[in-house]
């Protein structure tokens, strides 16, 4: 990530992920809550790695990434996905599609992504998938210039395309 991209991405934040110093203690910057979210996110390292490099505490990452995300999300979603979907801006990606495409008819893209992630030595088949390692899944649906609509992760990684898209909501 560039600096430009961490700046304004931190402005975007920086009131949600802000805390207030307290008589007990100073409170950990916003930018070294993003920064924490940031590596975590990046690195798919686990929290105690995290935590030996950032000399946080374990548990203070965890709740850092957990809140961190969740603001990001709650600020980035309305910015780049679509929040109320209504007939007229279906219409309007299906001409964009016959547009740039020439694929008449077409209101969507949908697809899925495995994402590997380290399974524990007892957690079973759930997230194994045919190609021999552990997974979940990332749904995704975009529009004709290739941004997101909706998505979807977190589907256990035996599944397939169609049987995550048929236990989405969309």
């Amino acid at each position: 990530m560039s600096v430009n991209s961490f700046e304004v991405l931190l402005e975007l934040v920086r009131d949600k992920i802000s805390k207030k110093d307290t008589s007990w203690r100073c409170s950990i910057p916003a930018e070294e809550r993003l920064l924490t979210t940031l590596r975590f996110l990046a690195t798919g390292d686990g929290f105690q790695y995290v935590h030996y490099n950032l000399h946080v505490g374990v548990t203070t990452v965890g709740k850092i990434v957990a809140e961190t995300c969740t603001y990001i999300w709650e600020v980035l979603s309305p910015l780049y996905m679509m929040t109320e979907p209504t007939h007229e801006k279906w219409a309007l990606i299906a001409e964009r599609f016959e547009d740039l495409w020439n694929f008449p008819n077409c209101y969507d893209a949908v697809d899925g992504k495995y994402i590997r992630i380290k399974g524990e030595w007892n957690c079973g088949s759930a997230y194994y998938n045919y190609k021999n390692f552990h997974t979940i899944m990332l749904q995704a649906v975009i529009d004709a210039e290739v941004n997101f609509l909706i998505d979807g992760i977190g589907a256990l990684g035996r599944n397939n395309d169609v049987g995550v898209f048929l236990s989405s909501s969309f």
